[in-house]
């Protein structure tokens, strides 16, 4: 996480700081449930690359609510991805994917 998440859960304790396991499929689907509800969650994905085992629930599920509600259904989710990091992270973990999500009515990039 690059220390992101460093002070997150003593500042904002259990309720709202959750760690999951390392599947970015169930991170993006509770995420995207957790929204619906009312909460405002922030996903630290870590890498870009892992992004895309979450697209079903990033695609079909958070970007496309308000438009299958008429605009009465939001998810604000935030999720937040290192590109292209140059750490060395092999080509795995080193991906630049924001133009791909630009394509995708429904999200907000910030790059």
């Amino acid at each position: 996480d690059f220390g992101t998440s460093v002070g997150m859960l003593e500042e904002f304790g259990p309720e709202r700081v959750r760690d999951c396991p390392i599947s970015e499929a169930a991170i993006s689907g509770a995420a995207a449930g957790a929204a619906m509800t009312g909460l405002r969650p922030i996903v630290d994905m870590t890498f870009m690359d892992f992004s895309v085992i979450a697209m079903d629930n990033i695609v079909n599920q958070a970007a496309k609510t308000r438009y299958m509600f008429g605009g009465k259904g939001q998810v604000p989710i935030t999720i937040r991805c290192a590109a292209g990091n140059g750490v060395g992270s092999a080509a795995q973990h080193s991906q630049s994917l924001e133009s791909w999500f630009t394509h995708i009515p429904g999200l907000k990039v910030v790059a």
